[in-house]
């Protein structure tokens, strides 16, 4: 077959001797919580143009000493000169310095520098004014080499004029500081201390951050970030071992328990676990692998380049050495960088292709190279990605050198596989299309190019320019299957062109907004793998043969279309239909995806609950340890402002053969057993989650959730809740999240399914807002759990909606209170006014002296916190309990906690009730200045505080003079009187369950006994759990029975000379030395 340069009307030139190689390094650092640190480019680098990359570069003679001579197998292979410039470049572009002080090891902890010093050496490096390692010596710091681990070598293919030998490595920052061993892998310890990447001020990056290696993947695969196929091929590799789904419960054992499996795969040979004697590479470490990615074909079901990663590079061609075998990365080329990229198994990827030989005319790629490009003013190097024939893909890479996209040769290497000649050609070229412009029924295959003043046009596959005798000739064919080529001449991808009228118009009625490949009726392209197709093939099919009945000429271009379809889709179609129609409903694992088109009810159980989901998309994730079919989803919640869609990925692991689907973890509704009751269940669940917008007070009784960094904590709680998602996220920042409005839907088939049912109006921390009732559809998709606060665990909490109900509320327990009858109207005025927020008299300045500040004061047990709780009661608002101690004990914790909690009870409208405040109201000083600073903040903090506040105290002489004039009622609580006692005994015997076998005269017995309340209420649970024990009722007899007990114990408290724990008959000397109380 003619070389290009044939075709140009010369002989056949020379091949070009590859350009020499420039060394560089590159460092996967991973956190001492198994993260990834990534740095983002610059738009306007002259490499990697807005990707996310690795920490490294070029090695430098003047920082980093010398090399092996460049024409030697030696210059390729793991070396000092490298692995001081990998930790140079890290420090250089994150501020992460891999060293450690002189004469010790990373055991004793890596080096802290000062931030000034430290960045004023990352500029004097840069700029080449210092040497690294001087500097590093000035600081008493030297790079620790040692426990860089080589992990794999990458090499420019031949082609390109700018190429680079990168060695990468491997970096485990210490899991714990200081480290309690001498191995790299150190043993768990202490807290690990997570260093804060920094960008180079934007000379190369504008931002360095940790993340776990599967979220950047999944980031890149959501087009959020680019990452080119080196670096989303070693991040897959790391991410079979470090994955975030390892987390839950994770402590230092689990992280080393990660980083143990990941070493020991990395040091398995062979590395290969197929059987297969061409993958002689697998004999080869992956410290030593050399890899120079090449082009072996682009996919037809697709379009994807497929890149093999098993050639080491022109310059080690023969010597033995060699990369990956097992695995290709598949990936499109485009102006906007690489996307679509994908690591899969080599001999899955050659078997789909030949499976796919009768579908798609053969596309075989001449070979192909990987590029590497030098960053800015050429002093960095890295791995970059495809070209073909030694030309680059990366338009901002052609750009930056000058260079000019060439041609692909992909046809030319066809027809020489298919035998045929350049005369072959020619005579092709030399038929005619027809002259007149009847639309043609039939499939024209295609490529579609740019041209040189950046116009596309159409050709066939076997010649390069348009038919110039007629304008888009193209468009006379009803179906086009186009290979699309972007203006580098890159494939980009394979599409089908539709040209009738009608039958655009029907596709845009039927499929409509389709997820990642709407219909446009004007210019209807179906991007492979045709999915859209697939899913609406029978709609298509029953509205096009009723809309096409008298149009003869577009009923036979429909007909040609659904040929198209069955005879693609031929495997798939069985088995769909086996499965939906058949029992056992058995499916097998590649063909899931077809249970799941856009718009799919999907079931699973998550945190033991049953959800239902949206499918907005599915893909197959091949990761080696954990691969699966993953599911885009979406369901409904509520962030605090809008009620929207979440998503949430969804994954069904991989299995061999087929299997029912009641034994898969995620299901189509539609195909459940026992789906009407199942909907049923969902949709109550919804409607009592609607009822949960916005803020309301409830009762609890179940298990509550917290997301932590290691995963869901679940906590058991009973007791009231404040469901408040708003307050949640304003106080929990990092544990936010956002909905997409109901109202952005972006799929047709959802506006057309969901409509308005009314409005509903809830109260909020901000009023009242209105939001429209849930479809039945949508209300089944909501979270099963809302977010709060546990006034008992004292912590914001999801719970789940099913265990979440009403308060039973005490209405009498005010009128069971035991104080001043006088006091108790007092009181019950205040508190109402103030909850009813009556206008009244204010202070000068607005928003000062708003609250309600009541101070109880008096011996324990005399019901200053049952007043507190009767008030919260009876107003019908939330208790909020704090002790002095749970402020904090300087003035710094007690403003950021008090603040936090009168936040929380003023948003809420609850009763604070803070208990023993006596360190915050105690007279200041001239020489306590800690305490002066305590007061003075809990003066500023009371005085703009506007809920109703209870103070208890039991030492109100040692009152600060401030507070006595922000007090608005002060109580004063006595021991408790005979009649007083007999009251509390009445009242507490009325609350236990079964009653009290007890008349007034045994009630006056037991008031004699000189009780406080709380010694009545613990007399009468002791003596509960008495009668329990004998199997009797409750009466007087087990009640003086405790009470008995109660009165000797506190008449041993008050002996003056102690108590005599003396055996009998036993020496009593030294007996008050053993007194415990005095």
């Amino acid at each position: 077959m003619p070389s290009q340069e044939q075709k140009q009307g010369g002989e056949k030139k020379a091949k070009k001797p590859p350009a020499a190689v420039r060394p560089s390094s590159s460092i996967l650092l991973l956190s001492p919580t198994n993260q990834v640190l990534l740095l983002h480019r610059v738009q306007t680098s002259s490499s990697f143009a807005s990707a996310h990359v690795f920490p490294g570069g070029n090695v430098s003679p003047f920082h980093d000493g010398a090399l092996p001579a460049a024409d030697t197998p030696a210059l390729h292979e793991d070396g000092p000169a490298y692995r001081l410039a990998a930790i140079r470049e890290t420090f250089e572009e994150s501020g992460i310095l891999l060293a450690t002080k002189i004469g010790q090891t990373r055991d004793q902890g890596l080096l802290q520098v000062p931030d000034d010093v430290r960045e004023a050496g990352r500029k004097q490096i840069h700029g080449n004014t210092v040497k690294f390692t001087e500097w590093l010596k000035s600081v008493g710091g030297e790079p620790d080499v040692e426990n860089l681990l080589p992990f794999t070598r990458w090499i420019t293919p031949h082609g390109p004029p700018k190429r680079f030998t990168t060695q990468m490595y491997l970096y485990l920052l210490p899991l714990s500081l200081p480290p309690t061993t001498s191995n790299l892998l150190q043993q768990p310890g202490n807290q690990a201390l997570i260093p804060t990447p920094t960008h180079d001020g934007g000379v190369e990056h504008t931002a360095a951050s940790f993340d776990d290696a599967r979220t950047w993947l999944a980031r890149a695969r959501e087009g959020g970030i680019i990452l080119f196929p080196p670096q989303f091929y070693l991040l897959h590799l790391v991410s079979q071992f470090l994955h975030p789904g390892d987390k839950e419960g994770l402590t230092a054992e689990g992280y080393h328990a990660q980083r143990v499996a990941l070493l020991t795969f990395l040091a398995r040979t062979p590395t290969s676990h197929v059987a297969d004697d061409r993958a002689g590479t697998a004999a080869i470490p992956w410290s030593e692998k050399v890899i120079s990615p090449s082009v072996m074909f682009v996919r037809r079901r697709d379009g994807r380049v497929v890149l093999g990663l098993d050639k080491p590079g022109p310059e080690l061609k023969g010597s033995g050495r060699g990369g990956d075998w097992e695995r290709v990365v598949l990936v499109h080329f485009g102006k906007g960088g690489p996307r679509d990229v994908e690591v899969r198994e080599r001999g899955v990827v050659v078997g789909e292709e030949r499976e796919d030989e009768d579908i798609l005319p053969t596309t075989i790629m001449a070979p192909g190279v990987l590029s590497e490009t030098p960053s800015t003013e050429e002093t960095r190097g890295r791995i970059e990605v495809v070209s073909i024939n030694g030309k680059k893909v990366d338009e901002a890479v052609n750009g930056a050198n000058g260079e000019k996209p060439g041609e692909l040769q992909t046809d030319e290497a066809q027809n020489e596989a298919n035998g045929e000649t350049k005369a072959d050609e020619e005579a092709s070229d030399a038929e005619a299309e027809p002259e007149d412009q009847t639309m043609k029924c039939e499939i024209k295959h295609l490529d579609s190019r740019y041209d040189e003043n950046d116009a596309r046009y159409f050709s066939e596959r076997k010649t390069e320019v348009e038919k110039p005798n007629q304008k888009d000739w193209w468009r006379l064919f009803a179906f086009c299957m186009v290979r699309n080529y972007d203006s580098d001449n890159e494939l980009e991808g394979t599409s089908l062109y539709v040209n009738p009228q009608p039958l655009r118009q029907l596709l845009f009625d039927v499929i409509g907004n389709y997820p990642g490949n709407p219909i446009d009726v004007d210019d209807v392209q179906i991007e492979a793998p045709y999915r859209s197709l697939f899913h609406y093939r029978k709609q298509l099919e029953t509205v096009g043969l009723e809309r096409f009945a008298d149009d003869e000429e577009s009923l036979e271009h429909l007909k040609l279309l659904l040929g198209w379809i069955k005879t693609h889709f031929e495997l798939d179609i069985a088995a769909y239909e086996r499965c939906t129609t058949q029992t056992p409903r058995v499916i097998a694992y590649d063909r899931l995806w077809t249970l799941f088109p856009p718009g799919t009810i999907a079931y699973c159980k998550l945190l033991s609950q049953n959800r239902a989901f949206r499918v907005n998309d599915t893909w197959y994730d091949y990761n080696e340890l954990s691969p699966c079919m993953g599911l885009k989803s979406e369901f409904i919640d509520y962030d605090g402002d809008r009620l929207g869609t979440r998503l949430m990925e969804l994954a069904i692991p991989k299995y061999q053969g087929t299997r029912e689907l009641n034994e898969l973890s995620t299901i189509p509704f539609d195909l459940l057993d026992d789906a009407s009751d199942l909907r049923e269940e969902l949709l109550a669940r919804g409607r009592k989650f609607e009822t949960f917008i916005g803020q309301h007070f409830r009762q609890y009784d179940g298990i509550a959730i917290k997301k932590t960094p290691e995963g869901y904590a679940r906590f058991t709680v009973k007791g009231r809740v404040m469901i408040d998602c708003k307050t949640y996220h304003r106080l929990e920042p990092n544990d936010m999240f956002h909905v997409k409005s109901l109202n952005d839907d972006s799929t047709k088939m959802e506006r057309s399914r969901r409509r308005a049912q009314g409005h509903l109006t809830f109260a909020t921390a901000d009023g009242e807002r209105k939001f429209d009732k849930l479809s039945d559809d949508n209300a089944m998709l909501t979270n099963a759990t809302v977010r709060g606060y546990s006034f008992t665990g004292k912590r914001f909490m999801e719970f789940f909606v099913e265990d979440v109900a009403e308060i039973e509320w005490n209405t009498s327990c005010f009128d069971d209170l035991v104080l001043d009858a006088a006091i108790k109207k007092t009181v019950q005025a205040l508190v109402s006014t103030h909850a009813q927020k009556r206008e009244s008299f204010d202070d000068i300045v607005k928003g000062k002296g708003m609250g309600l500040v009541c101070v109880l004061h008096g011996p324990p047990g005399v019901g200053k916190t049952l007043t507190a709780e009767t008030v919260a009661e009876f107003v019908k608002r939330p208790l909020y309990m704090v002790s002095s101690g749970d402020l904090g004990t300087n003035s710094a914790d007690l403003d950021r906690n008090l603040t936090r909690i009168m936040d929380m009870t003023a948003t809420w409208r609850a009763v604070l009730l803070i208990d023993e405040a006596d360190v915050f109201l105690e007279r200041r000083s001239l020489h306590d200045m800690h305490r002066n600073a305590m007061v003075s903040v809990f003066l500023r903090v009371l005085e703009y505080y506007s809920g109703i506040l209870f103070l208890t105290t039991n030492r109100v002489t040692t009152f600060d003079d401030a507070f006595k004039s922000r007090i608005h009622i002060p109580i004063r609580y006595t021991d408790l009187s005979v009649d007083s006692r007999r009251q509390i005994w009445r009242n507490f015997c009325g609350m236990v369950p079964g009653g009290v076998d007890i008349d007034d005269k045994g009630l006056a017995t037991l008031a004699e006994t000189d009780l406080n309340g709380r010694q009545i209420k613990n007399a009468i649970k002791a003596a509960e759990s008495l009668a329990a024990f004998d199997g009797v009722k409750l009466d007087l007899n087990q009640l003086l029975q405790i009470t008995k007990i109660q009165a000797m114990f506190e008449s041993d408290l008050t002996s003056l000379t102690g108590v005599d724990y003396t055996a009998p008959g036993a020496s009593k000397k030294d007996a008050d030395s053993r007194n415990m109380f005095l």
